[in-house]
């Protein structure tokens, strides 16, 4: 069995280097390194046949190999590229089926049905419950952006992750919940704690808004206020300087007035017919 599983090792090794493109930066040939890895933890933890083992270990080599060729229904083609190989190595035809079936197990929206397809569903997605969970999903970003034209903002993507954690995944294992279920709780609460941050500073600059245009209107009629001051005041010092020229410009006339008739009275007071003007005169007198 050695020698067939490294067989197929190498054959998938090939097919990536020459069909996959270096923009999968997650769905490789490392990642079917560590799910073959993931599929040899798991199954020490049962009591399989060899020919089950057998089976798993040529369905984790095979699993991705379909984005050699596509990225839509990548499983199907998964399986037409074991069944390829498979035959050329005249494997039974029970045991590719069944070697098909758990590669078709991988897809996440089945639910699986054996202890093996178990296995193999949980060892894809051993990820989740890895210490370097960050660095995998970084990895699974990248490939998402260049491959598919798909970005995410850094809450966005925190969010995609929450949500599939709680209601796209879980382990179906006994195996996978001993090993990595907690380790994926903690990956959980940390994707949870990021988000709570964004969302706080995000609340902060919303507050931080609505209180700077809550300043801003109340200035607005404080100026309002300033202006009709300084226009009234204004209005107010000509409407004294105008009066206050009026004022200069009638005692100059009255002065004038009473200087003229002073200059012809005083003159005639000097007759005794004259003698009622004396009073008046001396009236004008005291107003110079």
């Amino acid at each position: 069995m050695n020698d067939q599983l490294s067989g197929v090792e190498n054959y998938v090794f090939n097919l990536f280097k020459d069909n996959l493109s270096f923009d999968f930066t997650y769905h490789n040939f490392m990642h079917t390194v560590m799910v073959v890895e993931s599929v040899k933890t798991l199954m020490n933890y049962y009591d399989l046949a060899e020919n089950d083992q057998q089976n798993l270990l040529f369905a984790a080599w095979f699993h991705d190999t379909g984005y050699s060729i596509s990225t839509e229904n990548h499983e199907q083609h998964s399986v037409k590229i074991a069944k390829e190989y498979l035959e050329q190595h005249q494997f039974s035809i029970q045991n590719i089926n069944e070697i098909t079936n758990l590669i078709l197990s991988t897809d996440i929206t089945r639910t699986p049905d054996t202890i093996t397809e178990s296995i193999m569903r949980d060892a894809d997605s051993f990820h989740l419950g890895h210490s370097d969970y960050n660095k995998f999903g970084d990895l699974l970003r990248t490939e998402l952006k260049k491959v598919h034209h798909k970005e995410f903002s850094d809450f966005d993507w925190l969010k995609e992750n929450r949500c599939f954690f709680l209601n796209g995944h879980r382990y179906f294992t006994d195996a996978a919940k001993k090993l990595w279920q907690e380790q994926k709780d903690i990956n959980l609460i940390a994707i949870q704690n990021k988000i709570n941050e964004i969302e706080v500073v995000g609340e902060g600059l919303n507050k931080f808004e609505l209180k700077k245009k809550k300043n801003d209107k109340l200035q607005q009629p404080e100026r309002g206020v300033d202006t009709l001051y300084r226009v009234t005041l204004s209005n107010h010092t000509r409407l004294s300087d105008i009066a206050d020229s009026k004022a200069n410009i009638l005692l100059s006339v009255n002065a004038i007035i009473i200087s003229i008739a002073l200059s012809t009275l005083v003159p005639k007071l000097g007759s005794p017919k004259n003698e009622y003007l004396i009073i008046p005169s001396c009236v004008l007198l005291l107003q110079v």
